[in-house]
C-alpha cells in the first residue's frame, strides 16, 4: 500500500475519531450536568428551608465527583483537536505531538483523580477520615498507564516533528 492511500486512509479514520470523540464528550457534559441536577435533589435540597452549609456540602461533593469526568472531557477535547489535524492531512507536526500528549495527560490526570483526589476530598468534606485512602481499581491502573504511554508518544512525535523540519532544512 503506497504512502498516498495510507494517508487517505487515516484522514477517513481521524474523521470518525473526530465524531466518536464528539459523542463521547457529549455523553460527559450531560452526565455532569445531571449529576448536578440530581443530587440536590435527591439530597432532599428542595424539600427543607434553605441552608448554605449544607448547599455547599451537596455542590462540593458534586464537583468533586465530577472531577475525573471533567478531566477526560478535556481529553476528549484534545482527541477531537488532533482528529482534527489528522484529517486536514498534518501528520508528523508538532502540534499532532502535543495533541497527543495532551490526551495523556488529561487520562493520567483523571486517573489520579479517581485514585488519590476524589476519595481524598470526599472523606475530607464528609468528615470520614477512616475513608482516606486509594483507589486502586484495575481500571485507573490501566487508564494512567495508557495516559503515560501516550505522554511519551507525544514527546516521541515531537521530537520525529523536530527531526524532520531539521533534515528538510538541508534539501
Amino acid at each position: 500500500m503506497n504512502a498516498e492511500v495510507q494517508s487517505s486512509r487515516i484522514q477517513s479514520d481521524a474523521g470518525r475519531l473526530e465524531a466518536l470523540a464528539t459523542v463521547a464528550l457529549i455523553v460527559v457534559i450531560v452526565g455532569v450536568s445531571v449529576r448536578f441536577i440530581l443530587l440536590p435533589v435527591a439530597h432532599g435540597l428542595g424539600t427543607r428551608p434553605f441552608e448554605l452549609p449544607v448547599f455547599l456540602n451537596v455542590v462540593g461533593l458534586a464537583l468533586i465527583e465530577a472531577l475525573p469526568a471533567i478531566l477526560f472531557a478535556q481529553g476528549l477535547s484534545a482527541t477531537q483537536g488532533l482528529a482534527r489535524r489528522l484529517r486536514r492531512g498534518e501528520m508528523f507536526t508538532a502540534a499532532v505531538g502535543k495533541g497527543v500528549s495532551g490526551i495523556g495527560v488529561a487520562l493520567l490526570s483523571g486517573a489520579v483523580a479517581m485514585a488519590v483526589v476524589t476519595p481524598w476530598l470526599t472523606a475530607v468534606v464528609q468528615r470520614e477520615w477512616a475513608k482516606l485512602g486509594v483507589e486502586a481499581s484495575t481500571e485507573i491502573w490501566v487508564i494512567a498507564v495508557v495516559g503515560l504511554a501516550m505522554m511519551l508518544l507525544g514527546r516521541l512525535l515531537g521530537r520525529a516533528a523536530a527531526m524532520q523540519e531539521e533534515l528538510e532544512s538541508y534539501v
